[in-house]
């Protein structure tokens, strides 16, 4: 036995299941700032952890093609004998020296076929043994989600890193910029433009389209519109909605946003409306806050390299910083989360303001190392 090809096969295995733990984790949503940097880690730790993970992406994007192969009855998935321990291509190939007549059989066996085929020749084809539950699970979820229009519900992922932007121009004209450390997932179906912040801060500019609606969920949150500019700003405990175009309805629970458009529930508790300069936050029970005035352009400064904060506690200001800082900022008291800040911070210059931190507030900073920076309250 090639020890070596066993290990690197083996490896190869945890690698891929690890890709599609991520992955699935990300699109059910829900993931903390904590995980959130776990899984920036789990990323940057190996190159063959990016790869992997942007394989499982692509293989997830193909399964939009397979709207017209039938599934292959219960029969036919106990008949078949593929054990994951060779290429499918291989594997194929042997069952056509035993059984020719199986390739004259009806459709859905050749559909079972087709199935094989996309894994023929991948990376992924002894990765994916390991994994083929879970995402078989996924793939017939996702079929019956789309047995009404014939369609399998197409899934994109988008990411940022510490410190990074990103735009994304998604297929009707709406683009979503995103601010560092954040992870989007989008989905379009013929009736509707789904889209999950699972962490971190979004711009969104959505092309109007009456026949879909546009609805983001963040948290415990829906927000939901036809064509419109707004912001949202999502971190462990709530997310921030804000207005800067036209119309914006606000729920917390997706049912209570159906019925609220289908004029079953007023605005109220559950379901508010916001126009442009609104500001509302829905905490991580999915309970909304008053809607407020304020200037909306400030939400969308980050875009712009500047971070402005009106009365915001310390605690939340230096977890906004923390994404973008060189040093990562830890709070050595308690009591400083609750000192509240207003003020502008330069993305690109977070040292200089903590210089001028230390004389404002009743704050001492002190640099660890090049890596990171307590800040301790005076008065203890």
């Amino acid at each position: 036995m090639n020890t070596d090809l066993s290990v690197s096969k083996g490896a190869a295995t945890r690698v891929e299941t690890e890709a599609n733990e991520w992955f699935l984790r990300i699109r059910e949503g829900g993931l903390s700032s904590q995980e959130h940097n776990a899984w920036s880690r789990w990323m940057t730790k190996d190159a063959a952890h990016e790869q992997a993970f942007q394989e499982v992406e692509q293989l997830w994007a193909e399964l939009s093609d397979l709207a017209d192969i039938g599934l292959p009855t219960e029969a036919e998935l106990a008949a078949d004998d593929y054990q994951g321990d060779m290429p499918i291509s291989q594997w194929l190939q042997q069952q056509s020296d035993e059984q020719p007549a199986i390739q004259q059989q009806g459709r859905e066996t050749r559909s079972l076929s087709l199935w094989q085929q996309l894994l023929n020749g991948s990376p992924l084809q002894y990765a994916m043994s390991a994994a083929a539950s879970v995402l078989l699970l996924g793939f017939i979820v996702l079929m019956n989600l789309g047995q009404n229009t014939g369609k399998v519900p197409s899934v994109e992922s988008f990411q940022t890193g510490h410190g990074q932007h990103k735009q994304v121009a998604l297929a009707d004209g709406s683009v979503i910029e995103l601010g560092a450390e954040s992870i989007l997932t989008v989905s379009y179906q013929a009736d509707s433009r789904d889209v999950n912040l699972v962490s971190g801060e979004a711009y969104f500019k959505v092309a109007s389209d009456k026949t879909r609606p546009f609805t983001v969920q963040t948290g415990s949150g829906f927000v939901q519109v036809v064509g419109t500019a707004f912001n949202i700003d999502r971190d462990d405990s709530s997310s921030t909605i804000t207005v800067l175009e036209g119309h914006v309805r606000v729920a917390s629970q997706r049912q209570a946003l159906v019925d609220s458009l289908a004029r079953k529930q007023a605005v109220g508790q559950h379901v508010a409306e916001l126009l442009a300069g609104d500001q509302l936050v829905v905490d991580g029970n999915g309970v909304l806050g008053q809607v407020q005035k304020v200037d909306a352009s400030a939400s969308i400064s980050w875009r712009e390299g500047l971070l402005v904060f009106v009365k915001q506690p310390m605690g939340d200001v230096i977890s906004e910083l923390n994404r973008y800082s060189k040093q990562r900022i830890i709070l050595a008291n308690a009591s400083i989360s609750n000192i509240d800040f207003t003020g502008t911070v330069d993305k690109t210059r977070i040292a200089e303001w903590l210089v001028g931190l230390e004389k404002a507030y009743p704050i001492r900073v002190s640099i660890i190392d090049e890596k990171t920076v307590l800040l301790f309250d005076k008065t203890l």
